[in-house]
């Protein structure tokens, strides 16, 4: 047989294997054609792979690059992102130093920002006093309603 057809007939029989569709005599013989096969191509080594065929130090030889390209790119990148973070460090440092903080507006007033805690204090107590005021007044008018129906009712 040639390759052609001995990748064909491994290809039909991968394909059998993964759908389930072999006695287990025919399983144990895949098997073994798997293992024993020196064929190229995607499915094969896929199959090898789930059947466990493949040992981790080919992976390992397949993936790994030159060393001495490996060795440059790694510092490369780690020199990159030393720089990029002390750039962003000396960023957050700048600005939380020249940043200044501005007068905070305690309360607004007729549209207008006050910043001193004093005028906020005694604007507050001026319009409690006047709220005090207030209530005074309506509780003597109350007091006097209650007074006069209760004159009303004796008579």
């Amino acid at each position: 047989m040639n390759n052609n057809q001995d990748i064909e007939l491994l290809l039909y029989d991968i394909e059998r294997w993964f759908d389930c569709k072999m006695t287990e005599d025919e399983e144990k013989q895949f098997k073994i054609a798997l293992a024993s096969t020196s064929l190229n191509h995607p499915a094969i080594e896929e199959a090898k792979a789930v059947l466990g065929f493949n040992t981790i130090k080919s992976v390992k030889k397949s993936l790994k690059p030159d060393s001495a390209f490996a060795l440059h790119s790694m510092w490369k990148v780690k020199l990159t992102a030393a720089a990029l973070i002390i750039a962003v460090l000396s960023i957050v440092i700048k600005l939380s130093l020249t940043t200044e903080t501005p007068d905070e507006c305690f309360a607004f007033v007729n549209g207008q920002c006050l910043t001193n805690e004093e005028d906020v204090m005694r604007l507050m107590m001026q319009n409690i006093a006047d709220l005090n005021e207030g209530v005074n007044e309506a509780q003597q008018e109350i007091a006097e309603e209650l007074e006069v129906l209760f004159q009303d009712s004796r008579l």
